[in-house]
């Protein structure tokens, strides 16, 4: 059987023989309007934007509480490797008074400041 003019819609589908075949509901509606497709495409775009915002907090949270680790585990390195190779200057004693500045030619390092703040950065002392 050879079919000519097939016009298809929402839920409505006409030949050329002028048979109409739609398909029916129990209220007798055709389908959904456009204005209901629109506005169920507008809450899915607002769900998703809500959505995209919450993830991307994320990272950036991760990304920060993975820099303080970092941190933790540079100054502890350096502690470390202070008390091994210079075991007579370190560990720096509190001395009375707020003296501040070189001590002994010990400089502080605010490690803090001096790591990259991107993870894509590198950092080489």
């Amino acid at each position: 059987m050879l079919l000519r003019g097939v016009v298809t819609t929402i839920g409505v589908t006409t030949t050329t023989g002028g048979k109409d075949m739609r398909r029916q509901t129990v209220k007798g509606q055709a389908g959904f309007t456009l204005i209901e497709l629109l506005a169920v495409m507008a809450i899915l775009g607002v769900l998703a934007a809500l959505v995209a915002g919450t993830v991307v907090g994320l990272g950036n949270r991760s990304q920060s509480v993975r820099l303080d680790g970092d941190q933790t585990s540079i100054s502890k390195a350096v502690n470390a490797f202070a008390l091994e190779a210079f075991p007579e200057k370190f560990p720096i004693v509190a001395i009375g008074g707020g003296v501040t500045g070189n001590i002994a030619g010990i400089h502080e390092i605010n490690f803090k400041t001096g790591l990259p703040q991107d993870p894509n950065k590198v950092f080489v002392p």
